[in-house]
């Protein structure tokens, strides 16, 4: 008999405390209450899509910020995809402009353009003046769309369909590794399956020693000492970079593709931080550099 009373009693109580909202329930319902007001006052400039990933974010996929509705890197940061939102997600000037670093006692052997895009907006293009150089030749190649080592039965590798794009260490670098180059050859060809006689492309260790500065001016167009190597890599100097170990090999032109340099150098990256991940200097936005031919002087 006791021992009905007691369950008859601890169904009453379970009852009753049915009825009272629990602590977690009630806060829950003042939260969804004062969402809209944080909302509000978000500035118009912010918003939920393109530009998510804040500075230091080193996952570009996982979308927890849209997810939450918290604008790109908090309340007061700007959209990535804005033109004037720069390196620490405020709106800004760009990166100081320089001047062309001009050539010196060197002359031209011909002239590449780049065409850029910015979060799929057309930025305009670079014109980079190239020297007289083993590896001005390499970069000259890759602009026209046909570079291939000397005696090599590699694929000619080119950037006119795009190159890989990074910010780092004051430089724009743009490179093609051997999976770049697969992928790209695969896309030029809309094949799905890479072939059996692929073999992507490396640059041999330079030729000539075009001469290592101590410094390399904004504007300046190098490789680094031992060659553009495996990466087929370059950098465009945003600043004035230390060029012990690297080769000059040509310059920018005028002073529109300075300022689109300088606009390129100011872009949204992923921090430094995130260099384990492998995605360290990568634009939060999508930079699309394309090629679009070369011409000789």
């Amino acid at each position: 008999m006791r021992a009905w009373l007691r369950c008859v009693a601890a169904l009453a109580t379970a009852h009753a405390l049915s009825l009272v909202p629990r602590r977690r329930a009630l806060a829950c319902g003042v939260a969804s209450l004062a969402a809209p007001a944080v909302a509000a006052d978000s500035p118009d400039t912010t918003r939920v899509g393109r530009g998510m990933r804040a500075v230091g974010t080193p996952n570009q996929n996982l979308d927890i910020d849209a997810a939450l509705g918290i604008p790109w890197g908090g309340a007061r940061r700007c959209d990535a995809a804005d033109r004037d939102c720069v390196t620490d997600g405020g709106d800004g000037a760009a990166a100081k402009i320089a001047p062309p670093p001009g050539l010196g006692d060197r002359t031209l052997a011909g002239v590449a353009t780049l065409k850029i895009s910015v979060a799929g907006r057309d930025e305009g293009a670079l014109r980079v003046g190239l020297f007289d150089s083993s590896g001005a030749r390499v970069f000259a190649d890759l602009a026209a769309g046909a570079y291939k080592p000397d005696g090599s039965d590699a694929t000619p590798a080119a950037w006119t369909r795009g190159a890989c794009f990074c910010i780092e260490d004051g430089l724009v670098k743009l490179s093609e590794n051997a999976d770049a180059q697969e992928v790209a050859y695969r896309r030029r060809f809309g094949l799905r399956k890479t072939p059996e006689e692929f073999q992507p492309a490396r640059a041999p260790k330079l030729a000539d020693d075009d001469g290592v500065a101590p410094k390399l001016p904004p504007g300046t167009l190098s490789t680094g000492r031992g060659g553009p190597g495996a990466s087929l890599e370059f950098g465009l100097a945003v600043a004035e970079v230390d060029g012990r170990n690297r080769v000059p090999v040509g310059v920018l032109l005028d002073d529109e593709s300075m300022a689109l340099l300088a606009y390129l150098g100011s872009r949204p990256v992923v921090s430094q931080r995130a260099k384990l991940g492998g995605k360290a200097g990568q634009p939060i936005v999508k930079v699309v550099v394309e090629a679009s031919g070369y011409v000789t002087v």
